[in-house]
């Protein structure tokens, strides 16, 4: 299956996937990249590598910062954002309003982790209307494969 032209859901909405990945992850001489995937070979498509500390998870939340900043530049207003990542979903579309309530203490009472990155994320997501689903990961989901080769070949860069 092989997408040439951006697609939209039944609502109007453009969708994109979105990948981070971390080779060596919470280890020395970890590597990260992003990836975003609007359609094949298409411009607004990103692969890079994750500047700052390499992690996973500040990946995924950069994938989806990257790919709001696409949409946004491009005048899209309402975007289907699919990702394996449950976090960056999580912190979106759950987490994020007890964060902001509780001045970003955790339900541990710890101070929330990759803030920074998260409200970069909600910057840009709040600027739009946004739908999330979850995918599996390596599962042959097209577009989630294709996010996935954007992302290893970003991390290759760091």
């Amino acid at each position: 299956m092989s997408h040439r032209e951006i697609q939209e859901d039944y609502e109007g909405y453009i969708m994109v996937y979105t990948d981070g990945c971390c080779i060596n992850n919470g280890r020395g001489g970890a590597k990260a990249g992003i990836g975003v995937w609007f359609a094949d070979g298409h411009q607004l498509n990103v692969s890079a590598p994750l500047k700052g500390r390499a992690t996973n998870q500040r990946a995924e939340l950069q994938a989806v910062v990257a790919a709001c900043k696409r949409a946004l530049a491009a005048g899209f207003d309402e975007l289907f954002i699919f990702t394996d990542s449950h976090y960056a979903m999580n912190c979106a579309i759950k987490w994020i309003h007890v964060w902001r309530r509780n001045g970003w203490i955790n339900a541990r009472g710890n101070p929330v982790a990759n803030k920074g990155d998260i409200q970069e994320m909600m910057h840009y997501v709040d600027q739009l209307n946004t739908k999330w689903e979850a995918v599996a990961a390596h599962s042959g989901n097209y577009g989630n494969e294709a996010a996935d080769r954007l992302a290893r070949q970003g991390a290759k860069e760091y």
